[in-house]
């Protein structure tokens, strides 16, 4: 018995430590040891959609971009910390400040978690810095990195305005969300927790003016945002795309439930795709017909389908008959769609983050990509032999895949099944377009080219694996809140919940991508840590 003794004690005195004013400090060093020991086996790479956000970064700053996708495609603080850290000093800093900007995420949690005690804190920072996929995500440049950072301030940020609420920090608080849409677009979604302040402990007109001090900051931020766009780029909207992904993508490429049947948007798509997409290469030489397009999609597809919904019904439109044909799908069947945003939900809440390894024949076998000689594959379509399209799809590129230009003045044109080029029909638009690459693969260059090592980079990801999922936190949580009513619930739930809409939203539009979880993960270990932890509510002490 003595020895439980002696690690009850241990246990409380490192949780008295974490209240004292130098904590903070301690635990930012360590998060910097921790980024750097990963880093041994995983330097900083570019991350998912890499490309998309140099090219936004160096269209940013010019008065007239060739490329409206990027800039308007991205929301703008993304492409910026981005581009910051690989502009400067051809990149030399990058992972130095990295490491820092890791170490004030964790230190964010590890502050928020202290507003419930000694013991929560370091339970929770204990927790965070041994997460594997959150520093694998960490390691790589992306919105899942700058979204990580972000929601650990906003977090932060949420738990000391609710544990002393007022009308000014709940403007701060909508501040932040709008600042997290700047990050990614569909953070949009946290502007429901506007209804926050109206459960707070106060008089209801305290109530009524906090909630709108919230909704008036973050909708002047987002407002100024859409003016900015449409007096630079002439689109009033905070980012175009939109309705290609929510609900579309999910309805036609994971559900696959749009079929032409389901509506008239549908059938309209339908005919508009027969005229004007599969007559044209690739889809003639590769023999996509109008039942293979719907019932068996690729990704490549959905780009020509944004092209085809631009070009024919305008671009102001940003394609919006293609959300109309999601939501004929999911009326048609909700079943299927509800049951596919249901196991999203549970995979995003419990599959880990891996990083993907390149070292070597063996590497690529292990991260899943294809050897030289599976790209050499042909297939013979109607007695024609084709090389084959790479990654399982349907045709080797998008018909219509170059840069997003409102009137049309660049569109490619195909030569042969697999051979295209861009036309230009403006002068000066193609060195334009050859400048903004070169400037893009100018800040590529400067990623670390360190390799790493791939012996502890497959451990990582093994970790990563085994380590406690999201949901494993989210269910202790949820008992923990049952069973002993902590203090300060409302601050402890709050960024539990931002979270799960986040996740949720990310359901309801695309399948199943883990590296849209695991940034927000920290805020359900935030509630099991302060639930089973933290003070109950019956013994708090408010502080002065």
């Amino acid at each position: 018995m003595g020895w439980r003794h002696d690690v009850s004690r241990l246990i409380g005195r490192l949780a008295a430590a974490a209240e004292t004013r130098w904590a903070p400090l301690v635990v930012a060093v360590a998060a910097v040891g921790v980024w750097w020991l990963q880093a041994v086996a995983i330097p900083l790479a570019g991350g998912r959609d890499f490309a998309t956000y140099l090219g936004a970064y160096s269209e940013l700053f010019h008065s007239d971009p060739i490329d409206l996708g990027y800039v308007l495609g991205r929301t703008p603080l993304s492409p910026l910390v981005v581009g910051v850290l690989l502009d400067p000093f051809h990149g030399a800093l990058a992972e130095p400040l990295m490491s820092l900007l890791y170490a004030a995420s964790v230190t964010a949690w590890f502050l928020a978690a202290r507003s419930f005690g000694g013991a929560p804190a370091l339970l929770t920072v204990a927790i965070v810095l041994l997460y594997p996929g959150y520093g694998i995500v960490m390691h790589e440049l992306s919105s899942d990195s700058v979204f990580a950072i972000a929601f650990a301030g906003w977090s932060l940020l949420v738990v000391r305005v609710l544990r002393s609420p007022s009308p000014r920090g709940f403007a701060l608080v909508g501040l932040g969300v709008a600042l997290l849409v700047l990050v990614r677009p569909g953070n949009q979604v946290l502007l429901v927790l506007a209804v926050i302040p109206l459960l707070v402990s106060a008089r209801w007109r305290t109530r009524l003016v906090s909630s709108a001090a919230f909704v008036l900051a973050a909708v002047a931020l987002l407002a100024a945002l859409t003016v900015h766009n449409g007096v630079r780029y002439g689109d009033y909207t905070i980012a175009r795309g939109g309705n290609t992904r929510l609900p579309f993508e999910r309805a036609f490429l994971t559900d696959r439930i749009v079929r032409p049947e389901n509506g008239p948007s549908s059938r309209e798509l339908a005919r508009a795709v027969r005229r004007e997409l599969l007559p044209q290469e690739p889809y003639r030489s590769y023999g996509v017909h109008l039942g293979d397009f719907f019932s068996d999609p690729s990704p490549r597809m959905i780009d020509d389908l944004g092209a085809l919904a631009n070009r024919k019904w305008g671009w102001e439109n940003d394609a919006r008959i293609l959300r109309d044909v999601a939501i004929e799908a999911i009326r048609t069947h909700p079943g299927t769609y509800s049951r596919g945003v249901s196991t999203t939900v549970w995979d995003l809440l419990h599959q880990p983050v891996f990083r993907v390894l390149y070292s070597g024949s063996d590497a690529r076998q292990a991260s899943g990509a294809p050897e030289a000689s599976d790209t050499q594959d042909t297939i013979v379509i109607g007695g024609r032999t084709l090389p084959r399209p790479t990654e399982g799809q349907r045709i080797p590129a998008p018909h219509e895949g170059g840069p997003t230009s409102p009137d049309g003045s660049i569109y490619t044109v195909w030569t042969s099944p697999t051979e295209h080029h861009l036309v230009f029909l403006r002068s000066g638009d193609e060195e334009r377009y050859i400048a903004l690459h070169q400037r893009m693969d100018e800040l590529r260059a400067n990623v670390p080219d360190r390799a790493g090592n791939y012996t502890l980079a497959l451990r990582l990801n093994q970790a990563s694996r085994w380590f406690p999922p999201p949901v494993l936190w989210l269910v202790l949580g949820i008992v923990g809140l049952a069973v002993r009513r902590p203090a300060g619930m409302l601050a402890l739930v709050t960024p539990a919940v931002a979270a799960l809409l986040v996740i949720v939203l990310d359901a309801l539009a695309i399948p199943s991508v883990p590296h849209y979880a695991v940034p927000a993960a920290p805020a359900f270990v935030l509630l099991a840590a302060g639930s089973l932890a933290g003070p109950r509510r019956a013994t708090v002490r408010m502080p002065p």
